[in-house]
């Protein structure tokens, strides 16, 4: 469950402090869809950087099952918030040139080396990876283009690639940011 309580985000712009979230709160029970909408500017993706751990906030506080962070955590407490989440932000760069596929397996690999090198195909669990990989292939519908070098797919083949990628963290939370 997620549970955001009075979420206060401010930017120094010119001589002015300017307020863009003002004690935002809500919750999300485990498996719900939460959708936000709003203007160009009023803070949305702000919101979700800072339920991701990789922007910081003036106030307020928010808890993703066990693990509450504020705007004092340290860093092993945001650190153990990005490891259980996973954002999808309005880009489609983030990708690895090679086949499609790989970009799954390099993810999924990192549970086995928290790193995302690319593993030789003869390594302990490269064939768990690459079927579970194509899994992922599916569920995006891009299975038919699994071999297909990620750089010449469409812009919304890449999009459906990196979040498959996200999918593969098997994250508690999964952000969107405009992902279609």
């Amino acid at each position: 469950m997620l549970e955001v309580s009075d979420i206060v985000k401010e930017y120094d712009f010119n001589t002015e402090r300017k307020r863009v979230l003002d004690n935002i709160r809500f919750s999300v029970a485990d498996g719900e869809i939460l959708g936000i909408t709003g203007k160009s500017g009023s803070g949305k993706t702000t919101l979700l950087k800072i339920l991701r751990g990789i922007e910081s906030f003036d106030g307020g506080s928010f808890r993703l099952g066990e693990l509450e962070i504020t705007s004092t955590s340290e860093k092993e407490t945001i650190r153990s918030l990005q490891l259980s989440s996973a954002i999808h932000l309005q880009r489609n760069f983030g990708l690895w040139n090679g086949p499609a596929i790989e970009n799954i397996i390099r993810r999924l690999n990192f549970q086995y080396t928290s790193d995302e090198g690319l593993p030789e195909p003869d390594s302990l669990y490269y064939d768990d990876m690459y079927e579970e990989a194509m899994g992922y292939m599916k569920l995006v519908g891009l299975e038919d283009k699994a071999l297909h070098s990620s750089n010449l797919l469409s812009g919304g083949e890449k999009q459906r690639l990196i979040m498959a990628r996200q999918l593969a963290a098997k994250p508690k939370m999964l952000l969107l940011d405009e992902p279609v």
